[in-house]
């Protein structure tokens, strides 16, 4: 595909998606509507992939961002956020597979990941704090900048990620009461232990 074909494609979309948000500002874009607009990104998701898998390595991240938009019409709630989010991340991690010089890519997509599986996870765990998966999934992200680009200065905001991640867990835990009835278990566990040793 001609770089000009995907201009007049991309083009074609963009008038689409106007004219169909005007139809939504005026009231006349319903349930099919959305079913439409979501279909729409879809086209226009898998456009900018084409246009990625021929070589244009800039095109994967709007390719990911509008499937997921197509993903934020089709799915309810927080999912629709979350597969925005993750889609977004994904976009910028494909940078990287094509262009091992772009390590930097690994960074953006791990945090757009990270956001989007805290935006919708969290809400679905009783008792889980939002700050272990923020800290512990940016601790992560370092982790593989480290391990894929070969940067050893990346472990430092790893570990001190991971720390404030593990504390915010343990602090959580704490307050929802569990460590106390796990540390009476400990402690009568150790004092049968104990009387059975002797």
């Amino acid at each position: 595909m001609k770089n000009l074909d995907v201009r007049i494609l991309i083009g074609v979309l963009l008038i689409g998606l106007g004219g169909l948000a005007m139809l939504d500002t005026i009231g006349y874009l319903n349930v099919t509507g959305s079913w439409i607009l979501g279909s729409i990104f879809v086209i226009g998701g898998a456009v900018f992939l084409y246009t990625f898998a021929a070589g244009q390595w800039w095109a994967a991240t709007p390719g990911m961002a509008m499937l997921g938009l197509a993903g934020a019409v089709f799915l309810p709630g927080d999912l629709g956020g979350m597969a925005f989010l993750v889609s977004l991340g994904i976009g910028f991690w494909l940078w990287y597979l094509v262009r091992k010089d772009f390590w930097w890519a690994i960074i953006p997509g791990g945090v757009l990941i990270t956001l989007g599986l805290e935006a919708g996870v969290t809400d679905h765990v009783p008792g889980l704090d939002s700050g272990v998966i923020f800290f512990l999934g940016l601790a992560v992200t370092f982790a593989l900048v480290v391990w894929l680009a070969k940067a050893k200065w990346a472990w430092w905001p790893a570990g001190i990620l991971a720390a404030m991640g593990l504390f915010v867990g343990i602090e959580s835990f704490v307050a929802s009461g569990f460590i106390w009835g796990a540390a009476l278990m400990v402690i009568g566990g150790y004092l049968i232990f104990r009387t059975y040793k002797k």
